[in-house]
């Protein structure tokens, strides 16, 4: 009996299955995400990371020197001091009801009229800021261990909790460690720019995102600051309410591009007027209250600017 000759020919494990059986199957084509218009090209500001090029960036922003036990990196009210406290959330769908407040340190945006800057613009920074300040990191950035920071949270005696910064989803690990620790009951919002995807062990863990993207007037590109795939995620989330900073009355047309874009509920998109005192804040709010009426949109103020100043800890 002759012997059977195996076949030694190269197999190929990525060989589409029809392949082997003669019929053909072609992929429907993936339509392209949808974009909103750019609006940064439009008013001759970067619509894409030029900026960031003409101004290279000394990424020590991104890289805290930690201790080996910290887990979280803190925004400071004064050196060696993290900015947690109680107070009245200002802004929002939750605006007026009393919380714990955290500020964690750093982001990955940059934002020209950040009233935060103190939790990215450190030395070495040369991302572009209004008020041209850089912030030494050793006063305004600490790092604690989780459980310390879940005990300072809880001895403000809140039972509910906004995570804010910087940009908190940066750290959402270390963050869903640390919200295990709270006592059971604390609901828990997260302030974040809309460009980073939730940790899977922190997202179960959160109640309300307030999701604020950044329009052309902040001074980011569009290829950072909109996100189309985070975007239309963000959306579809029935805890995400949505709230654009608006300084001049022709950024809602952005902000109405980009509901059309990403399929934002009209009901969950809040305008709230740019500006760190009253006297600038009212202003806008003037002009506009009557846009967010004709156009269906909600309207918030920055209540904290005119109970407490542009001032930390507040």
């Amino acid at each position: 009996m002759g012997r059977t000759r195996r076949d030694t020919r190269p197999k190929n494990r990525f060989l589409p299955a029809h392949s082997l059986t003669g019929q053909s199957h072609e992929p429907r084509p993936v339509p392209p995400p949808r974009r909103a218009p750019d609006f940064r090209a439009e008013r001759g500001l970067p619509s894409g990371p030029e900026h960031f090029r003409q101004n290279p960036v000394n990424f020590v922003n991104f890289a805290p020197k930690r201790d080996a036990r910290a887990v979280l990196t803190l925004a400071t009210t004064t050196p060696g001091e993290p900015e947690i406290f109680a107070s009245l959330q200002g802004e929002g769908a939750s605006l007026g009801r009393p919380v714990a407040f955290v500020r964690l340190s750093r982001c990955n945006l940059a934002c020209q009229w950040c009233d935060t800057a103190y939790t990215w613009r450190f030395t070495g920074d040369n991302r572009p800021h209004r008020d041209d300040l850089a912030f030494e990191r050793t006063a305004n950035q600490l790092t604690l261990e989780e459980a310390e920071v879940a005990a300072r949270i809880a001895a403000l005696g809140q039972d509910r909790l906004v995570i804010t910064g910087g940009e908190p989803l940066l750290q959402g690990a270390a963050l869903a460690k640390m919200l295990a620790l709270l006592p059971e009951g604390m609901t828990v919002e997260i302030e974040t720019n809309g460009t980073v995807a939730p940790h899977p062990a922190l997202d179960s863990q959160v109640a309300q995102y307030n999701v604020s993207p950044k329009l052309a007037h902040s001074g980011n590109p569009a290829e950072l600051a909109l996100v189309p795939e985070r975007l239309a995620a963000f959306a579809a989330d029935p805890r995400a309410w949505f709230k654009f900073v608006i300084a001049r009355p022709e950024d809602v047309t952005e902000v109405l591009a980009l509901q059309q874009a990403h399929a934002i509920p009209g009901l969950r998109i809040f305008l709230m007027p740019e500006g760190t005192s009253s006297t600038v804040i009212n202003e806008r709010l003037r002009w506009l209250a009557p846009l967010a009426l004709e156009h269906g949109l909600r309207l918030t103020d920055r209540m904290h600017i005119h109970l407490y100043g542009d001032t930390r800890g507040t």
